[in-house]
């Protein structure tokens, strides 16, 4: 039997610039602010309510992709950090796919339970998964504010 090893040369960062959306947005901090390309706090996207059940921020990556990480630049400059928590990411090949809870193991990325780190979290999939729309949905009740989110592929 043989064994094939992969070996990624030119990994890519497939968000950057992409279209965003999120579950709701604080007017001064819109989800495109999360594919930016700048990881400071005057452009973080961010929910509306701080006490928002299971706030999400959509990127469409326009074109089917081969996924296999999404790394999440944490709020780290000023407050509120801790907020982002049980984050829950799904990768789908239509925004009908995308799941907000895990029943869809097929649909499911990777999750982190508790708090992630003040700077950044890497979940790696739990195996390489195609698809256009990549979701982080945080399993609480809270506000999401993140920097930036990269999702990382072939």
């Amino acid at each position: 039997m043989t064994k094939y090893v992969w070996i990624c040369l030119n990994e890519t960062i497939f968000a950057l610039g992409k279209p965003a959306s999120m579950s709701s947005t604080h007017p001064n901090f819109p989800a495109r602010f999360a594919v930016d390309g700048i990881p400071l706090s005057h452009s973080m996207a961010h929910s509306k309510e701080d006490g928002e059940y299971q706030p999400w921020l959509r990127v469409d990556l326009e074109s089917l992709k081969c996924i296999w990480a999404v790394k999440l630049v944490n709020r780290y400059a000023d407050c509120c950090w801790n907020r982002t928590a049980n984050a829950l990411i799904t990768v789908a090949l239509s925004e009908q796919e995308i799941f907000y809870e895990s029943e869809k193991a097929g649909n499911l990325c990777g999750y982190h339970g508790g708090q992630l780190s003040r700077y950044n979290t890497t979940i790696t999939c739990i195996t390489a998964i195609k698809g256009r729309f990549v979701q982080v949905l945080l399993n609480t009740t809270t506000a999401l504010n993140l920097y930036e989110i990269e999702v990382h592929g072939v």
